[in-house]
């Protein structure tokens, strides 16, 4: 409840900051595909175990620009999975504890997806220098809410799949940079972490329609 009074009162900021620059609304919406890695915590991994964090997702995205500096944005993001392989007799760390494989053939997986309201601060770089030519190349941080949700199942060869679920709601933050190709194209690099049971990495190329 903490966490969420928190992301709460960052919104609630975000909503009036920058009141003394005229309001300038505008909307936007896009689509993007990237590369995400799932920090489990795992460790110490021994015989033929093996742990893949690394993995490839996307998000769909729209957002409001109140001015030239603040913007809100709601997401949807389909990060990937971390897996976890191992058999009988291999073993794993995780959290000061060491676990063992029973039997051969066995698949641990992890799979989150998250939907996000964050506040997004705009640095028009054409604003600061007083250079127009830099009116291509807007950098950005963003922070706000993350309501996650991972998928986990525990599968083994020949024999069926078990699944479960957990969610919960906690921050996101991060940066990029956006790339205005034409008045209503704009590309986006960007970098996300969002706080859930582990923490997740999520690099995005995007490409943004302006309205």
């Amino acid at each position: 409840m903490k966490k969420l009074s928190l992301i709460i009162g960052i919104l609630l900021f975000a909503s009036t900051a920058f009141a003394y620059e005229s309001w300038d609304p505008s909307f936007y919406a896009g689509l993007g595909y990237g590369w995400s890695k799932l920090d489990t915590g795992i460790t110490n991994l021994t015989g033929t175990a093996s742990l893949d964090e690394d993995d490839s997702g996307f998000k769909i995205f729209g957002g409001f620009k109140i001015n030239k500096f603040l913007g809100l944005e709601l997401a949807y993001n389909k990060i990937g999975k971390a897996e976890l392989k191992g058999n009988s007799g291999d073993q794993f760390s995780l959290d000061g504890v060491t676990y063992s494989f029973l039997i051969n053939g066995v698949t641990i997986e992890a799979e989150a997806k998250t939907i996000e309201l964050a506040a997004i601060y705009f640095i028009p770089l054409d604003y600061f220098t007083q250079n127009d030519s830099m009116k291509y190349f807007e950098p950005f941080i963003k922070i706000g809410a993350n309501f996650w949700e991972i998928e986990y199942s525990l599968s083994v060869a020949n024999v069926g799949k078990v699944k479960g679920d957990d969610d919960g709601t906690d921050i996101v933050f991060g940066a990029g940079i956006n790339f205005k190709v034409h008045e209503n194209f704009t590309i986006r690099t960007e970098w996300e972490r969002f706080k859930m049971e582990d923490n997740v990495d999520f690099f995005t190329l995007n490409l943004i329609f302006d309205f």
